[in-house]
């Protein structure tokens, strides 16, 4: 494998997990002795995993469209086969894959929607995945989704599989086992509708009303954050807003369980890795969620805020909490560690390496 190139193209970069999902990919290839180009827009902010001068791969930001076609032409030739992450580069290397005769492997990182494109980008996009050499999804609920979406079956993949993507470990982190006088449940993300809050809100007024003795720590921004930071100061004693915080031992070293509220998640980042630290997750049945956790085991699954609340009762339990804290971390290691993920990509492309 020494000498071969892997080229990358990225066609957002919002801040989303498909740029850690690419960093990661980048080091095990490296670390084979298989170099990597990723192209991909410049961050808005001193990222470590996508600004050019602070990633340790070869990194180029392209921005306009003919800096980026430039990096395509001139970087792409000499590569073993193309990577495409996001819709438009999905579409950009499906047709520089034909004219340059490379092999195209996509990875899909979220749950498109027809509705939500034109019928040209929707109609291109289909073609691309149908033609693509490989096809990786991020998990069974995406793939599924993407299927029926496009109307498409197994057999218009020529090979894809499930590969899901990996988190840090945040093991140092100690979590506290012992100290159940108060049940400590963080919130992390965006503070938006599709993340919930409306129901979140819900939640917190329901406990309210009960005598469970939980606090919420809320960690994130977006359209709710004034909601919740006027709900932090009428409920201080259930509620803390903290905006955004990027240090993970920071969010999650008081925490005994992590709750998340979201719809239709591609995978859930934050969720397993608070299970890399023994944090118990509290997940809304929605998406990919029911495939990080086994309900009861090594976390838990809700529908509604009665079912939440009933979560929060039964996590409640010391002992309880112990053993469900103890199987998160087995299941992280088994499927979310990097270890897993690289094992998982080394095996599927072999055949294009």
């Amino acid at each position: 494998m020494i000498g071969k190139t892997v080229f990358r193209y990225v066609s957002s970069n919002g801040g989303g997990g498909a740029r850690i999902h690419c960093y990661q990919l980048n080091r095990a290839l490296e670390k084979k002795g298989i170099s990597t180009v990723t192209v991909i827009p410049s961050p808005r902010f001193d990222d470590p995993f996508t600004r050019s001068n602070l990633v340790e791969f070869e990194y180029i930001n392209a921005d306009g469209m003919w800096s980026i076609l430039g990096a395509i032409l001139g970087r792409a030739l000499g590569a073993c086969y193309l990577h495409s992450h996001l819709r438009r580069a999905d579409i950009f290397i499906s047709v520089f894959s034909i004219f340059l005769r490379k092999k195209h492997v996509v990875t899909l990182h979220y749950p498109y929607s027809r509705a939500e494109s034109s019928l040209l980008g929707f109609v291109m996009h289909k073609f691309a995945l149908r033609r693509a050499d490989k096809v990786v999804f991020i998990s069974g609920f995406l793939k599924g989704h993407i299927l029926k979406e496009y109307s498409l079956n197994e057999q218009d993949f020529k090979d894809s599989k499930i590969i899901y993507n990996a988190s840090d470990s945040l093991s140092e982190i100690v979590v506290p086992s012992d100290d159940f006088d108060i049940l400590k449940v963080c919130m992390v993300g965006e503070l938006s509708d599709r993340k919930g809050l409306p129901d979140f809100i819900k939640l917190v007024k329901a406990v309210r009303e009960t005598d469970l003795n939980v606090e919420f720590h809320v960690f994130g921004v977006g359209p709710y954050s004034e909601m919740v930071n006027a709900l932090s100061k009428e409920c201080p004693n259930i509620i803390v807003y903290h905006g955004y915080v990027a240090d993970h031992s920071k969010i999650y070293s008081d925490m005994h369980c992590l709750l998340s509220m979201s719809y239709n998640e591609a995978f859930g980042r934050t969720v397993t890795e608070a299970m890399s630290c023994g944090v118990v997750p509290l997940l809304r049945n929605s998406g990919a969620f029911p495939e990080l956790v086994e309900n009861g085991r090594s976390g838990f699954l809700f529908d509604d805020v009665a079912s939440a609340i009933d979560c929060l009762k039964a996590v409640s339990d010391d002992v309880f909490w112990s053993s469900v804290s103890n199987n998160a971390k087995e299941k992280y290691n088994e499927l979310f560690s990097l270890s897993a993920f690289e094992s998982s990509y080394s095996n599927f492309l072999k055949s294009v390496l």
